[in-house]
């Protein structure tokens, strides 16, 4: 018998199937969020004045005593 695991990503905002994960940085803290194709866009679109207005850094800094992991690694 074979196992088949299917792991469908969840649009954080509003249920909806995601299609992708956005990172981003706000006041030194990193996030990601699941958005849908429709939400993605209105995220990139709602930023677009203050990412046209911003400076691109040249290297991210990690915080430190904290592990990263990887997605999905309880599969494993």
């Amino acid at each position: 018998m074979a196992l088949k695991a299917v792991i469908t990503l969840e649009d954080d905002i509003d249920g909806s199937e995601a299609v992708e994960t956005i990172t981003f940085a706000l006041d030194g803290d990193d996030y990601e969020i699941d958005l849908s194709a429709a939400n993605a866009g209105g995220l990139r679109e709602a930023m677009k004045p203050y990412v046209s207005a911003a400076r691109k850094t040249t290297g991210r800094r990690r915080k430190t005593g904290q592990n990263a992991t990887k997605p999905f690694s309880f599969l494993i």
